[in-house]
């Protein structure tokens, strides 16, 4: 029996950055359904009944086909860390006008 270690941080929206002994991968979904593709290259797509503890996985697609779906989790991270600035600097600009609205 081997020794497992992981660690996974939310980055909101539904995206998750995980670490684990073989290295980085990253995650989006929601509880229910999950598409991941992890440190050892793999792309998985994980269903399950919240709560139950019960789940089913399956790895997913050609070397060519994960490009896409690193592609597409890539730019959901992008857009999710753009609105996030955009969302930074509309709260200073309201603190500087003194906008009682934040």
């Amino acid at each position: 029996m081997g020794f497992r270690y992981k660690k996974s941080l939310n980055l909101g929206g539904g995206v998750r950055l995980n670490a684990g002994k073989n290295g980085i991968g990253i995650s989006a979904g929601t509880k229910g359904l999950r598409i991941s593709h992890g440190a050892d290259g793999k792309t998985r797509v994980t269903a399950s009944i919240p709560g139950t503890g019960i789940s089913y996985q399956e790895t997913v697609g050609s070397k060519k086909q994960n490009r896409k779906v690193i592609i597409f989790i890539n730019l959901q991270l992008v857009c999710f860390m753009s609105l996030q600035a955009l969302f930074e600097i509309k709260s200073k600009m309201a603190k500087e006008l003194h906008c009682p609205c934040y």
